[in-house]
């Protein structure tokens, strides 16, 4: 009758245990479950379940409880364990078998017992939470009363409890996993719509200064373009979790640095775990740039075959905190980017090349315009020659007229020079007060420009005749055989 009444009790158990691990997929919850129902099953004082590191060969505590009233020392959530000081944990994940341990034992693990007297505890059993043959972690259950012991029959409840507990443990972070998966399908998506959006270079580089660090959970993002001509690295977006800019000038990259590493080997780079330094040294990265990282992870964004830049992410306090997982992310997000930032590139150079092409074009319609200007003014004053032959004021007149015109002056003269003496003489002008015959007498034939031209034979162009000292108020232009003055 009592063994039956044990059984009924251990499947009661059993079936609550399952009921109570099977209706959640939240991570958190579902430990806190399974250390619920461990200690209901075994009436334990403590119960805490850690999960195994087998990278970095470490047990993370993940939850605990305790029934006991007073407070007793007890380890904080997130503790770490290394298996290399607690080896009979390491045999519990290995073999996957239940240990039972006694702090009078002579023979019990050193470890295991000094822990125990710091807990107070005299019992303590080690169950391994296996999924599929394979450990994943290890559920530990304390006993305060030395009079008391684990029986065989409790150990085998406890088995079966480890189990569902572990399946439970598993569904429950491959369903977070799904999760996360999902959501950060849904900020790739949303940051490729958003700089596909664009080729404008400075709001793609805005729009990835306000997404990046929600997709990558990282303390510090960066995004480096690579000019290969120069050989140096500019960093358009640096900046923190809060999204403040953070302070790095430009470089030029060598293979002792991340950068450059990257950039030689032309693949990512994770540098992750306890041993960082060790990690730089065996990869020849003497150069940090970022020694107070933990954890670092670059890759590449090619634009076809070209490295256009670098999508780094780093973190100073957690040496785990990228994983390929999170590589396999900045890969698609950098190839994304590379093409969106050679799009943008191509786009600006492509307007500047446009904007050059039609100021020129503009200058040459008006090169043009002004060439074909001046023929219409030759084609004018032929014509005028032509038609009035004999009447030399009207020639001249016209002439002068047409000339000013097309170069746009103010005030013209027509000088000639007067045979009977030795001045200039005024036969037409235009926007000038010369009309006494005194006035059209007053220049020399040896001074002013008017000299200088006469005497040299040619034509002379000032662009301030203010400051040259042959002027005397008036311009000499000679056009073919008459002297043309222009007053500036």
């Amino acid at each position: 009758y009592e063994q039956s009444v044990q059984r009924t009790y251990q499947l009661e158990t059993l079936f609550e245990a399952a009921q109570s691990t099977a209706v959640t997929l939240d991570l958190e919850d579902a430990m806190r479950r399974v250390v619920t129902q461990m200690l209901i099953a075994l009436r334990a004082d403590t119960c805490s379940v850690m999960t195994w590191d087998n990278i970095e060969n470490n047990l993370v505590l993940s939850e605990s409880a305790s029934t006991w009233v007073e407070e007793v020392p007890h380890d904080p959530k997130g503790t770490v364990y290394d298996l290399a000081k607690y080896p009979l944990r390491m045999s519990v994940l290995n073999d996957r078998r239940v240990i039972s341990i006694r702090s009078d034992d002579p023979n019990a693990d050193e470890a295991e017992v000094a822990s125990m007297q710091g807990a107070s505890v005299s019992s303590r059993v080690l169950v391994p939470l296996i999924v599929n043959e394979v450990s994943i972690g290890i559920a530990q259950l304390d006993l305060r009363e030395k009079g008391r012991y684990v029986e065989p029959s409790q150990i085998r409840l406890l088995r079966t409890l480890a189990s569902q507990a572990a399946i439970a443990i598993e569904n429950a972070r491959l369903q977070t996993e799904t999760r996360s998966q999902i959501e950060e399908l849904y900020l790739i998506n949303d940051l490729s719509m958003a700089v596909s959006s664009t080729v404008d270079f400075d709001q793609i580089l805005g729009k990835i200064r306000d997404q990046l660090p929600m997709l990558t959970d990282a303390q510090f993002v960066y995004v480096a373009l690579y000019d290969r001509e120069k050989n140096e690295i500019q960093f358009p977006v640096a900046i923190d979790q809060l999204g403040d800019d953070v302070p790095i000038s430009n470089y030029a990259p060598t293979p002792k640095d991340e950068f450059g590493y990257i950039i030689q080997r032309r693949a990512p780079l994770l540098m992750a775990g306890l041993s960082l330094s060790q990690i730089r040294a065996n990869l020849g990265i003497t150069e940090t740039l970022f020694p107070t990282a933990m954890c670092f992870l670059g890759v590449p964004m090619f634009a076809g075959d070209e490295l256009t830049g670098i999508l780094a992410v780093r973190d100073d306090e957690n040496a785990r905190k990228f994983s390929l997982n999170d590589q396999r992310i900045l890969n698609t997000v950098g190839a994304q980017l590379a093409v969106a930032l050679q799009n943008a590139r191509l786009f600006k150079q492509m307007s500047a090349f446009t904007e050059t092409l039609e100021r020129r074009v503009s200058e040459r319609t008006s090169q043009l315009e002004q060439e074909r200007q001046r023929l219409s003014t030759l084609y004018n004053i032929t014509s005028e020659i032509a038609a009035a032959t004999l009447d030399l004021d009207r020639i001249l007149n016209s002439t002068l007229e047409a000339v000013s015109e097309a170069i746009g002056s103010t005030s013209s003269v027509v000088l000639a020079i007067y045979d009977i003496s030795d001045r200039l003489y005024v036969l037409t002008h235009r926007g000038l007060d010369v009309d006494d015959e005194a006035d059209r007498l007053q220049l020399r034939q040896n001074e002013g420009l008017a000299g200088w031209v006469i005497q040299n034979r040619q034509g002379l162009v000032l662009p301030d005749v203010q400051k040259d000292p042959r002027w005397c108020p008036l311009r000499i232009v000679i056009v073919n055989h008459v002297r043309v003055s222009q007053p500036c």
